[in-house]
């Protein structure tokens, strides 16, 4: 064999190495992995009894499914002209049970 062969083949033989390293762990965490819509895991630790209540209640309740999304005035005060469109668009996907916007209260 010649060397430039040689080398090729060591360089080969690394990437099919480094391939299996990576597919190997890829497999780990895909069957490790545990996704959470849990918002506890953005609290500090409770310290009494009622903050451990609500944090369990937070987490497991309604205030779980909850999205919250703010749209502001750009500096030129445009920017909140297809509110009305979104919220309509948002109604009509279904995929939403309730949708509240504070259109009545921006000025």
């Amino acid at each position: 064999m010649t060397r430039n062969l040689q080398e090729k083949l060591r360089v080969i033989v690394l990437l099919a190495g480094l391939a299996a390293i990576l597919g190997a762990s890829a497999l780990y965490i895909s069957m490790r992995l545990e996704i959470t819509v849990d918002l506890t895991y953005f609290l500090p630790e409770p310290q009494t009894l009622g903050q451990q209540l609500l944090t369990k209640r937070l987490g497991q309740g309604p205030g779980s499914r909850l999205i919250f999304v703010s749209l502001e005035k750009g500096p030129d005060g445009t920017g909140l002209d297809n509110l009305v469109n979104i919220n309509d668009e948002l109604n009509a996907s279904g995929l939403f049970t309730f949708i509240r916007d504070g259109a009545p209260e921006l000025s």
